[in-house]
């Protein structure tokens, strides 16, 4: 998705709601952790963080989220 948003000449902010999220539930995908899921998801944030680094973007935040994602993924495993 982020790779739409950069190429994007306009992008306009909405505040229709599209997703709902089922808190509590133990059976939705986010609440469903496996190696697979975790290796997927990281390998997708490496691929965003050198797509943006090689577009000079400032990665400080990017990187801060990506440590994080990992040490909680790391713990649900």
């Amino acid at each position: 998705m982020y790779k739409f948003l950069l190429k994007a000449e306009r992008v306009i902010h909405t505040e229709k709601c599209i997703y709902w999220y089922r808190v509590g539930r133990e059976d939705t995908l986010s609440q469903v952790w496996t190696e697979k899921r975790v290796l997927d998801e990281m390998e997708a944030k490496n691929e965003k963080l050198a797509l943006l680094g090689m577009m000079g973007y400032d990665l400080t935040l990017h990187r801060y989220i990506y440590k994080t994602r990992l040490k909680r993924a790391i713990e649900k495993l």
